[in-house]
């Protein structure tokens, strides 16, 4: 069984600020596998939708900081959402030797701004691509990187608030 765990690190107002919170929990959780066994993988899930057009530039520059400073045990998966049907993996989960941050940076750097908000089809991603390597010691942390305003058109918002959980 999956277990997931969550914490909210940040808000709208503090996305500008994105690589401050990571760095936080990235100290946090790197500081805590000196004691465990086994490479962290990194779900980093990223709303590209029309809200997020203003900071979007600024969250892919903290994304490709915080890859860069990762060890190269761990791995990273990208996965971008937006409007229905759009979720979707854009890399990974690759390793972060030299190589794969490289591959990591291209993709995070073609990512553009798409059309509306639907949470859960991007936390769905995200919950697949972690139960790919369940089992495996590699323990799993996923960041969401939004603006918080959920706009589907499919169904309505309270249904979206429920599918996302």
């Amino acid at each position: 069984m999956l277990k997931v765990k969550s914490a909210l690190i940040g808000s709208a107002t503090f996305l500008a600020g994105t690589i401050v919170a990571l760095a936080n929990v990235a100290k946090v959780v790197l500081q805590d596998s000196v004691k465990a066994q086994g490479p962290m993988h990194w779900i980093l899930t990223i709303d590209v939708s029309g809200s997020m057009s203003w900071a979007l530039s600024k969250v892919q520059q903290d994304v490709i900081r915080f890859i860069a400073a990762l060890p190269g045990t761990h791995y990273v998966s990208i996965i971008i959402f937006s409007g229905h049907g759009q979720a979707k993996l854009i890399a990974g989960p690759t390793k972060c030797d030299a190589g794969g941050k490289k591959l990591l940076e291209s993709k995070v750097q073609s990512m553009r701004i798409l059309s509306t908000t639907v949470f859960s089809e991007g936390l769905e991603v995200c919950v697949r691509t972690a139960e790919e390597l369940a089992g495996s010691d590699i323990r799993h942390h996923a960041v969401l990187f939004t603006d918080g305003c959920p706009v589907p058109d499919k169904w309505n918002y309270g249904e979206e608030v429920k599918r996302s959980y």
